[in-house]
């Protein structure tokens, strides 16, 4: 229970470093979204300056909340986007996404000293330059797994990334490790009190010229794996703060059949080999959910239906130590 409010961020912080996760500068953004052609870049591509990334992290005291109107502080505003990925190969390839990043920012009074976590620009990618050419990890790729060919644009699935050789230092098994630490522990940052969740659930309209080599994906957010259970996990936490753009809070379904939706298409992912952390994360949150529910069947020793069968299947080992002292 304590991991999952975090009241001081200081569990978010070790997380970031961690992973080497990047927060991107407010002020960068709004800059680059003044440009008609600016639009969000991988965390590969993107300029040292606009990032604040590993030791810099040390350095950062986040705003939690509690400091009194008026007071002057250091604490900087921590901004997590949730949004739907509008193609599999860029999640806004005409900078739609960017410009309403920035106007909704705008609108919560967001400095530009605040900093923003955007996954695509925050998270490696282990992605492959768009004009087709190879960089250090394909060429990793090529040696260590020979019938591995990815496309310009993808990055290696988990898979891929648990098969690399451990302790190698190359650059791109470093991105793939630090990809996997993330996607693993991606509920620290929308639990986290440091966090604020910004959810972005408009699926924007394509432009007529918008060029043939992206994939539009018009799913709505609720049924993307990701979004909604990043919804879930930052509702039940209280984290989101622009609740009058959000969705209406989902039903809360258990988690087989959240697996179930998954494998009938109903709920999607835009990389599927990102669906266990997902499943995994939902999981830990929906137990938590249900701690009182899970008690009283305890304590009646009833397990009478599927459904309550299947909490205490998973109850012990999907909550945290002071719980399961409470069970036992």
């Amino acid at each position: 229970d304590e991991e999952v409010y975090d009241p001081d961020g200081a569990i978010l912080k070790s997380f970031l470093i961690e992973a080497d996760i990047a927060l991107v500068r407010l002020s960068y953004l709004r800059d680059l979204a003044a440009d008609e052609s600016g639009r969000f870049e991988a965390r590969e591509r993107m300029p040292p300056e606009a990032l604040v990334c590993g030791d810099q992290l040390d350095e950062v005291k986040f705003d939690v909340g509690g400091i009194p109107v008026g007071e002057v502080t250091d604490a900087v505003r921590l901004y997590v986007v949730s949004h739907a990925w509008l193609s599999a190969e860029h999640p806004d390839p005409f900078g739609a996404r960017l410009r309403e990043l920035v106007s909704t920012l705008g609108r919560l009074g967001a400095g530009d000293q605040a900093l923003v976590f955007y996954d695509y620009s925050s998270i490696h990618q282990g992605e492959l330059l768009e004009d087709g050419s190879s960089d250090d990890l394909q060429e990793l790729l090529a040696q260590r797994l020979p019938s591995v060919r990815l496309q310009p644009g993808s990055r290696p699935s988990t898979a891929i990334a648990k098969r690399m050789p451990k302790g190698n230092t190359s650059h791109g098994v470093a991105a793939l490790q630090s990809l996997e630490l993330a996607l693993a522990g991606m509920d620290k940052l929308f639990s986290s009190r440091a966090a604020r969740v910004v959810v972005l659930s408009k699926i924007h309209q394509w432009p007529g010229n918008t060029d043939s080599k992206h994939t539009r994906n018009m799913r709505g957010y609720t049924n993307r794996g990701w979004c909604l259970v990043e919804f879930f996990v930052a509702s039940c936490c209280g984290r989101i703060e622009n609740p009058h753009q959000a969705p209406d809070f989902p039903e809360i379904r258990s988690p087989s059949t959240l697996e179930r939706m998954v494998r009938s298409g109903q709920l999607s992912f835009t990389r599927p080999a990102d669906s266990e952390f997902a499943l995994s994360m939902y999981k830990r949150f929906y137990y938590w959910v249900e701690r009182d529910a899970v008690l009283e069947i305890i304590k009646s020793r009833a397990f009478d239906t599927d459904a309550e069968i299947e909490i205490m299947r998973y109850a012990l080992g999907s909550v945290g130590a002071k719980y399961r002292r409470q069970l036992v």
